[in-house]
């Protein structure tokens, strides 16, 4: 006696323990233990779990595919959009992390009022190289099933966090400096004041 079983149970069927195999139980019901089992193993927390792991171990694997079509086009192009979005992220980050080095060096009383905007800066890298990274494997993953996702939302709201990060900065940098200038201008006002023996308006 046969019975039909659909793709997923005949996987699971085919990857049922051994020790199943040996106790051999009728014929006409082995193929619906072993799918009972499959099934018992993949569903609930635990194989949740299993499969999570099995999915994020599976992006450090090197893979070979049928470079039929425009396969190896695609997938060069994605990883060029990729090397695009970490060359801005880096970007960010150097911009950032030489913010803060200038104003150590030459301005060393103002560089913890400009670590902010240095912070907003590397954040914005950082988010790019997530980004992009998710990116790349969300799209190699729906090339995998003939698919191509248009994620113009995820797009857009990188853009918008990043531009609002980075006038945040500007802002911040502006702000510091002058504030700097009219500081040393009230100083100046008073030193001169002081020795044309005038008094001085204390503001």
């Amino acid at each position: 006696r046969r019975i039909l079983l659909s793709s997923q149970d005949r996987r699971c069927y085919m990857a049922s323990n051994m020790a199943t195999l040996l106790r051999r139980p009728p014929r006409f019901i082995l193929p619906s233990i072993a799918a009972a089992r499959c099934a018992s193993r993949t569903s609930g927390p635990r194989g949740t779990a299993r499969g999570q792991q099995r999915r994020f171990l599976s992006l450090w694997r090197n893979e070979e595919v049928d470079n039929s079509g425009s396969v190896a086009r695609d997938i060069l192009a994605i990883e060029r959009t990729f090397l695009a979005w970490a060359r801005t992220g880096l970007g960010f980050v150097g911009a950032g992390s030489g913010l803060a080095a200038a104003y150590h060096q030459q301005k060393a009383e103002l560089a913890p009022t400009v670590l902010p905007a240095s912070a907003l800066l590397i954040g914005n890298g950082a988010f790019l190289l997530l980004f992009a990274t998710r990116r790349y494997y969300a799209v190699i993953s729906a090339l995998k099933r003939n698919k191509f996702p248009i994620n113009a939302f995820d797009t857009l709201g990188a853009i918008v966090i990043t531009s609002i990060n980075t006038i945040a900065a500007l802002g911040i940098v502006w702000y510091v400096e002058m504030s700097h200038l009219n500081e040393q201008e009230t100083d100046m006002s008073e030193t001169s004041d002081s020795q044309s023996g005038r008094p001085t308006l204390k503001r």
